[in-house]
């Protein structure tokens, strides 16, 4: 009898080690999504998912999920370490996301203090029908990468990044656009949330950019355009560094709050209702940011040389 229960033991623990194998074995490295995909396949090259919500469960951690052809791969909230590419080419990687609370969810639950996430090369439409709330919504996660996107009307925010602890987002080369809220919001219940925005065209959103407390953005070689309210706004607390950027068409340019601080260099400020308005610290280089065609250039005080320069300057 201890003999028999010995061995239906070592049979038992043989099954689950099999299992786990299989299941550990089902999630590849990389994955394929297609439009004439079916979410019941392995999601390999030769038979691709049809959604990128079906090929996430199948994709290893710190995996990628990349489009076989042209297809809309629907909503999809990540919670693990990934990068889901659009491609070019073959592939184009459209998410149609009108009535969601977001085309994409960033809310990492496994390994999030490390866990690193690249959006890539995604087409997200807010638009068809009820407005989807938000484009890109960051709610937890190490570090969001959003590269080569366009995000186009949305209820609320293009990028949301509203997280409860520290993080950081880079966005490059992406077009937001139409926007009810802001094209991109950063905020944090605690901590500190840095973005980078470098080569990207934000435009007719009610503000570019909101900078809340205990964020730090920074703009580079970035167009900021037809914005009701702001080109970027600041909180008290924040911080914003702006260079090589041009705001047109924008009821204020810069809004720099009590509180806030904003370093300007070289930017360009054409045919806003106000350029600069400087309620807070305002630092600039002498002379070298260019005013034109705006109702009122700058109020508020003066800006106060950067480090190394000297006297005050527009």
């Amino acid at each position: 009898m201890t003999k028999m229960r010995l061995f239906l033991n070592i049979i038992a623990v043989s099954v689950i080690c099999l299992a786990c194998n299989s299941m550990a074995q089902a999630q590849a490295c990389r994955t394929w999504v297609s439009g004439v995909g079916d979410d019941a396949n392995p999601c390999s090259r030769t038979a691709p998912c049809k959604t990128f919500a079906g090929a996430i469960s199948k994709t290893a951690e710190c995996g990628e999920i990349d489009a076989l052809d042209p297809g809309g791969f629907g909503v999809v909230t990540v919670t693990k370490c990934i990068t889901i590419d659009g491609t070019w080419g073959a592939g184009f990687g459209s998410i149609l996301a009108s009535g969601s609370s977001a085309g994409v969810i960033v809310n990492v639950t496994t390994n999030p203090s490390t866990a690193k996430v690249t959006l890539r090369k995604l087409s997200i439409n807010g638009g068809c029908g009820t407005p989807a709330t938000h484009g890109i919504r960051y709610l937890a996660g190490n570090s969001l990468h959003v590269q080569q996107c366009d995000i186009f009307q949305v209820g609320t925010n293009g990028i949301d990044i509203a997280l409860a602890g520290s993080g950081n987002a880079t966005i490059q080369d992406t077009t937001i656009r139409e926007a009810g809220g802001s094209a991109i919001s950063a905020t944090t219940s605690s901590g500190n949330v840095a973005v980078t925005v470098t080569n990207c065209e934000l435009d007719r959103a009610a503000n570019g950019i909101s900078a809340a407390a205990n964020s730090v953005v920074s703009v580079r070689n970035t167009s900021i355009v037809l914005c009701g309210s702001n080109g970027i706004n600041t909180a008290n607390s924040s911080q914003v560094n702006v260079t090589d950027n041009l705001f047109a068409n924008d009821g204020t340019g810069i809004n720099i709050v009590a509180g806030a601080t904003a370093r300007l260099n070289n930017n360009v400020f054409v045919n806003n209702g106000t350029g600069v308005a400087n309620g807070g610290t305002g630092v600039s280089p002498a002379a070298n940011n260019k005013f034109m065609g705006n109702i009122t250039d700058r109020s508020g005080p003066a800006f106060v040389a950067s480090s190394g320069g000297s006297g005050s300057s527009q």
